[in-house]
């Protein structure tokens, strides 16, 4: 008798996992910022970069760290800007967001506003920086934009006015 061949059996009796539907990509161009105090952690679509894991520090090519002084938050931009995004979901942490926020829209870059509670409604949440920064690009990149704009109704004056 083989050992384990109970626990093999059973595995090979369940009926295989039933894969989540596919997202529907309806903007291709979107990232995705997991916004903290000393830093943001921004992800791209896979396919808008051309380097390997080795250089990018052992994060996924498509994923960088960045700090949030004035000169990161042009980096970022920078970065966003020659990767081809065209549309950005930040989670709106405290008051974190406001300078970076208002530096990509005057880039010219749709921003778009994820309150925390937001994310976690939509399925099981990341627990890391990198898989948050990639959770909500997957999730921006497929969304039909229900999340919140600030110019479009006057969120960003009242965000601004109840982080003070």
């Amino acid at each position: 008798m083989r050992p384990n061949s109970s626990a093999s059996s059973a595995k090979a009796s369940r009926p295989p996992r039933e894969q989540p539907p596919a997202l529907t990509v309806l903007h291709p161009n979107a990232a995705g910022i997991d916004v903290h105090s000393d830093m943001h952690m921004v992800c791209v679509p896979a396919g808008s970069v051309a380097t390997t894991m080795t250089e990018t520090g052992g994060l996924p090519p498509h994923v960088r760290r960045f700090g949030a002084n004035s000169c990161d938050l042009r980096a970022i931009a920078d970065w966003l800007q020659s990767c081809g995004v065209t549309t950005v979901a930040m989670e709106s942490t405290g008051i974190y967001w406001i300078p970076l926020f208002e530096l990509l829209e005057s880039r010219g870059l749709e921003v778009w506003l994820v309150e925390p509670g937001q994310l976690s409604r939509c399925g099981a949440r990341p627990k890391t920086d990198v898989l948050d920064a990639q959770w909500i690009q997957r999730l921006h990149s497929g969304n039909n934009h229900e999340c919140g704009r600030p110019g479009d109704d006057s969120k960003a004056a009242d965000r601004r006015a109840g982080s003070r």
